[in-house]
């Protein structure tokens, strides 16, 4: 099963979406602005906008044009790894909403925003075979000569704890079965937190290639049927920031010895 949702986790990170629908929308935070499009990818260019850090994108803790995908078990449904929308729409102001429709499956992701954090609500109703296990994933990947290597990391917070990983460093295949407020990366700067509504059933973490890692959040499908929510958010690693969005999110900051004071 870990083979396999690297496997298709590699597939749909190398791939190019096909007949995207010509669409782009730019949802506006309150420090950040996200482009959605019509693509596979739930998060591409996100780029701040703060005076301080404007410009810097996502991809300075990635070092991919995205970080965050969903996948689906068993063969039948790797396509949607890499499936383009049908459609794509913007329903109200920074509302978006993404879908794709065949004779397999209805699969939609609303996109709405509040403050610093995008809230995503993804259904994907399966109209006959339907996969077991559905994951959002959170991939990071390291650079040779990388000069942020010793602060990039990823990471679960469960029973009040965070556990972190360098990205660099080898991470065995790890399953969490404890319930799991949130997983996230980070470069020395910046930090990505996706915090689910309902915690996953397990948190899965494991090295995918040099200098790469991810981690990824289980859920069963239920009666042909996912319907998960996710609060999504980059941001500086300041404290004040981080707090105003979930008061744990701070432990993300590592202050070394002081970490504890």
């Amino acid at each position: 099963m870990k083979k396999q949702i690297l496997m298709t986790l590699i597939v749909a990170l190398i791939s190019v979406a096909t007949s995207i629908p010509s669409f782009a929308d730019n949802l506006e935070l309150k420090n950040s602005t996200l482009e959605v499009d019509g693509g596979s990818f739930w998060l591409k260019k996100w780029t701040q906008k703060e005076a301080a850090y404007q410009g810097i994108s996502l991809k300075t803790i990635t070092n991919f044009d995205s970080a965050v995908l969903m996948t689906f078990s068993g063969s039948d449904f790797t396509y949607l790894n890499q499936q383009a929308a049908t459609t794509v729409k913007s329903n109200a102001p920074n509302t978006v909403t993404w879908n794709f429709q065949d004779d397999k499956v209805d699969y939609t992701r609303t996109y709405e925003v509040k403050d610093d954090e995008v809230m995503i609500h993804v259904v994907a109703k399966f109209k006959g075979k339907a996969p077991e296990k559905a994951y959002l994933n959170l991939v990071a990947q390291g650079l040779q000569d990388d000069p942020e290597e010793q602060d990039r990391e990823i990471f679960y917070y469960s029973n009040s704890t965070i556990e972190r990983h360098k990205v660099d460093s080898t991470i065995d295949p790890t399953e969490v079965t404890v319930p799991s407020k949130w997983v996230g990366m980070s470069s020395r700067y910046f930090m990505l937190a996706a915090l689910p509504e309902v915690p996953a059933e397990k948190v899965l973490l494991q090295t995918t290639g040099p200098k790469s890692a991810q981690t990824s959040l289980q859920y069963p499908i239920v009666n042909q049927m996912l319907d998960a929510r996710f609060r999504i958010a980059f941001v500086p690693k300041k404290l004040d920031t981080l707090r105003a969005i979930d008061p744990t999110l701070d432990t993300a900051v590592n202050l070394g010895f002081f970490t504890f004071l």
